[in-house]
């Protein structure tokens, strides 16, 4: 009896570190749903808000660069198409929306 006691702790005791580790993962994964990818973004202090990063993406599109989704995320994706913007209009290409960019784009919000 003992060995059997033996066994089904540490079986549980197996499956319980298990569960935990998995729990850990998913709340890891979970976390990450929504963000950029590359990980945290820095904000732009030429931004206000999200409205007008998808106005931002709206106006590349109509130019026809490829921002990604109009979803008022700073993305990789946006980054390299105000990059692109930036270099077919003399502009340093740094992927930040300076006022330069701003009045290129015709984009100015409120």
């Amino acid at each position: 009896m003992g060995k059997v006691a033996v066994f089904l702790s540490l079986f549980f005791f197996g499956l319980s570190f298990w569960s935990c580790e998995s729990v850990k993962y998913v709340k890891k994964e979970l976390s990450s749903i929504g963000k950029p990818e590359g990980g945290s973004e820095e904000v732009d202090p030429n931004i206000s808000n999200q409205d007008e990063i998808y106005k931002i993406q709206k106006r590349l599109t109509e130019l026809g660069y490829e921002p990604g989704p109009a979803d008022g995320i700073m993305g990789k994706m946006t980054k390299k198409a105000i990059k692109n913007f930036q270099k077919d209009n003399d502009l340093p290409p740094t992927g930040k929306i300076d006022n330069d960019t701003k009045n290129k784009l015709g984009t100015w919000v409120g």
